[in-house]
């Protein structure tokens, strides 16, 4: 019988690290100032029904990938994120109060459940674009949108249970959870230390605390998301919550630095950061035999700039293995390759090697 035995070849850990965004806007119907903010908050009109966006304070943020360390255009099935990590700090953080976990949509708003702990979380998701604009064109100065719900030209992305794209600007007034792709975990270093520690749950978030949003990879659409930025060589995310502004009665809620900071831009630590781990792996993605010619099919998927030997044993024996490709096989572009040959005798062992 013959069985396929593909190498797992490819599988190194790679890192990938970004100082500051490329584009850092705060997308609130009331800035007038584009990208070039020293800082921008996020905050919500709720609990009161005023008309406007319940996430009505928010920051779209890009980072160049490929800069980061993430080559592109490989073919997003080819990237296989492990950890990506976004980070941002406190600029501006009165009466703001440490809560590390996500809030149910029916504890926000009048007349809706008590909240079980103090504060609200710091949320990240992904970012979508309408009316005309897309992630390739999207730019620092690029127009608010409309002012009335629903219309901004770039939004919090989310997903729903079954992995449908939505907006989840709203999702408190269309009853739904939105699902953070990350809950920011606050860390702060003390007054006459050195060492950043946890900030506990309930405290107040003081200036300079760093924010810490690792992505929930596992959440549907979140990993395919990474995948297909990573391909096209940036990410954008978006920062949001649903803390009450002071308009409505609160304070707390947070500002974050930007990349137009002062501060940042004499020191180079406080604009958002972008870090990430990933891996190639290489995956056998067809298998088949014909029994009367005793023919044997792989394919596997492939990116330019890599070399792909296939090769043969008879047994799993370490040293019994043959090329069956006297010449490495490329591809100038993302794409499944294939090999055809026969076997030998009733059993063989097929595996994939990435050579360079």
């Amino acid at each position: 019988m013959i069985v396929p035995a593909p190498g797992a070849s490819g599988d190194q850990v790679h890192s990938a690290h970004a100082q500051q965004p490329q584009i850092d806007r705060w997308m609130y119907a009331n800035n007038f100032s584009g990208g070039a903010r020293p800082s921008a908050s996020t905050f919500s009109a709720l609990p009161q029904a005023t008309g406007d966006d319940d996430r009505m304070a928010q920051v779209v943020v890009k980072f160049d990938t490929v800069a980061a360390g993430v080559p592109a255009g490989l073919g997003a099935e080819n990237y296989q994120p492990t950890r990506v990590v976004f980070t941002a700090v406190i600029a501006d953080s009165l009466d703001l109060y440490y809560d590390p976990t996500e809030d149910a949509h029916t504890t926000y708003g009048t007349g809706y459940a008590a909240d079980a702990d103090i504060g609200r979380p710091f949320e990240v998701h992904g970012t979508g674009f309408r009316n005309g604009f897309t992630a390739a064109t999207f730019l620092e100065n690029s127009t608010f949108g409309g002012g009335s719900p629903y219309h901004r030209n770039a939004y919090a992305l989310g997903y729903s249970p079954a992995g449908v794209a939505r907006d989840v600007t709203n999702n408190v007034t269309l009853g739904f959870d939105a699902h953070p792709w990350a809950v920011g975990k606050v860390s702060h270093i003390p007054d006459g230390e050195t060492t950043p520690v946890p900030l506990a749950p309930g405290a107040s978030v003081p200036v300079y605390a760093t924010v810490t949003f690792e992505l929930n990879l596992a959440l549907p659409g979140v990993a395919e998301y990474v995948r297909q930025s990573f391909n096209q060589g940036f990410i954008w995310l978006t920062l949001s919550s649903l803390h009450s502004s002071e308009m409505y009665g609160s304070t707390g809620y947070p500002g974050y630095y930007n990349k137009e900071n002062n501060e940042h831009l004499l020191f180079g630590d406080l604009a958002p950061r972008f870090d990430a781990e990933y891996t190639l792996p290489l995956r056998v993605a067809a298998f088949s035999r014909n029994a009367s010619t005793n023919a044997c099919r792989v394919e596997w998927n492939a990116s330019p700039g890599f070399q792909y030997v296939v090769q043969r044993s008879t047994s799993l024996a370490p040293g019994q293995w043959t090329n069956l490709t006297p010449v490495p096989l490329t591809t100038a572009a993302p794409a499944r390759l294939i090999f055809d040959g026969a076997g030998s005798g009733d059993r063989s062992f097929f595996r994939i090697l990435r050579t360079k």
